[in-house]
C-alpha cells in the first residue's frame, strides 16, 4: 500500500476545522493524505481533524520561522503547504520548498499581498472597464475628506473606511439628515455625521488615516472562491452572503467568475483566494480581494468542486485544470445564523 501524501496547514483560520474533513471525504479511490497542523495554541480547534499535530513556536525573525518550516517538511515528507501564517514569506521562499518536494499553495508574495490589503492602490491598478468599480477617492487629511464627501453625487449615499483594514473595521456611512444605517451583518450602528466623522479621523493618535471616500452599496454580497496558478483561473464558486439567514446560495454568476479570470490574469493570483462583490442600484461591483482562502470555503463544496482538493491534486501532478468539474449552482448551503431571531433573508431563485 502506498505511503499517504503529507499535507502541511500552518497556522491559519480556525475554519480548517471544517474544511480539512471535505478534503479528506473528497479522495478518490487509491488516494491517501495525511493532514499535518501546526500551530502555536495546543487547544485549537483544528488540532480535533489533524492526523498529526504540532506546536509551532515563536521565532524571533522570518528566516527563522522559515527554517523551522523547512525543518517541518523534511521530518514529515511534506508534499504541500497551504501558507497561512507568514505566507508571503513561505511563497517567495517556495524554492527552497520545492527543493525538498514541497508545493506551496499561496496567493502571492509580498508585493500582491500589500497590493491587495491596500484597497486604494487596488482599485487604482484595475484598468477602467474591466471590472465595474463604485467611484472613489483616496484622501489623507480634513480637507480633501470633506470636499469628496461634497462632491458625491446628490442621490448618492457616501461611506468609508481605511484603505488598510480588516473586515469592517473603520467602516461607516455618512449620515444624511440624521438617518440611521445598520450593518446587516451584526445590527452594529453604521451612521456617523459629518462633524463625528471629521472628529474620529482627525483624532486617531497617529494622525490622519488614508481614507477611501466611497459611493455606498446596499446590496447583497457575493463572495468568489477562486483556485488559479500563475495568473490563470481554473475554478471559481460564486456563494451569496445571506446576512442573517440560515443559509447560502451556491449561485449561477457567469459575470462575476468572468470578473474574477480578468483580474486573475492581471494580478497573476494563484493558490486560494477570494474576490468580493457587492450588488448596489442594481449592479454589481468589486468591493475587494482576499490573498488568502475565505473561512466560508467549506460552504463550497456542495458544489461539487472542493477547491482545495483540486489545489492539491494539481500539486501532486495527480490532476489538471482539465480534470476539474464544473461547479453546480443553485444549491442552498446551511450555515451558522449570524444574528439570533433575525428573519430569513431572500437569496433569490
Amino acid at each position: 500500500m502506498n505511503q499517504p501524501i503529507t499535507i502541511w496547514f500552518n497556522r491559519g483560520l480556525s475554519s480548517l476545522a471544517d474544511l480539512i474533513p471535505t478534503i479528506r471525504a473528497s479522495q478518490q479511490e487509491g488516494e491517501s493524505f495525511r493532514f499535518l497542523v501546526t500551530h502555536p495554541d495546543e487547544n485549537t480547534r483544528v488540532r480535533n481533524v489533524a492526523d498529526v499535530f504540532e506546536r509551532e513556536p515563536k521565532p524571533q525573525s522570518v528566516g527563522e520561522y522559515i527554517s523551522w518550516c523547512l525543518d517541518v517538511v523534511e521530518r514529515h515528507d511534506v508534499k504541500v503547504l497551504f501558507a497561512g501564517s507568514y505566507a508571503p514569506y513561505i511563497h517567495e521562499a517556495a524554492l527552497l520548498f520545492a527543493r525538498r518536494g514541497c508545493a506551496v499553495i499561496s496567493a502571492g508574495g509580498h508585493s500582491i499581498q500589500a497590493l491587495l490589503k491596500d484597497k486604494g492602490k487596488l482599485y487604482g491598478v484595475v484598468p477602467e472597464g474591466m471590472v465595474p468599480m463604485p467611484w472613489f477617492t483616496t484622501v489623507r487629511d480634513a480637507g480633501s475628506f470633506v470636499q469628496a464627501v461634497a462632491s458625491a453625487n446628490s442621490e448618492d449615499l457616501v461611506c468609508f473606511k481605511p484603505t488598510q483594514g480588516l473586515g469592517g473595521q473603520g467602516f461607516h456611512v455618512i449620515s444624511k439628515n440624521g438617518e440611521q444605517h445598520f450593518s446587516p451583518w451584526n445590527g452594529e450602528l453604521l451612521s456617523i455625521s459629518l462633524e463625528g466623522a471629521l472628529s474620529e479621523l482627525c483624532g486617531q493618535p497617529q494622525g490622519f488615516p488614508d481614507v477611501m471616500v466611497m459611493q455606498y452599496l446596499d446590496g447583497q454580497e457575493t463572495s468568489v472562491d477562486c483556485f488559479a496558478t500563475n495568473g490563470v483561473l481554473h475554478a471559481a464558486i460564486a456563494r451569496v452572503k445571506a446576512y442573517d439567514a440560515v443559509d447560502e446560495l451556491l449561485a449561477d454568476a457567469p459575470d462575476l467568475i468572468e470578473y474574477c479570470r480578468s483580474l486573475t490574469a492581471l494580478l497573476t493570483l494563484e493558490g486560494l483566494y477570494n474576490v468580493q462583490f457587492k450588488l448596489g442600484a442594481g449592479k454589481q461591483y468589486l468591493l475587494e480581494i482576499n490573498g488568502r482562502m475565505a473561512g466560508g470555503l467549506h460552504y463550497g463544496v456542495p458544489s461539487g468542486v472542493n477547491l482545495a482538493y483540486w489545489a492539491i491534486r494539481m500539486a501532486i501532478r495527480t490532476a489538471g485544470a482539465e480534470d476539474i468539474p464544473v461547479p453546480k449552482t443553485g444549491i442552498r448551503v446551511p450555515r451558522v445564523v449570524r444574528v439570533p431571531g433575525a428573519a430569513p433573508v431572500q437569496l433569490g431563485q
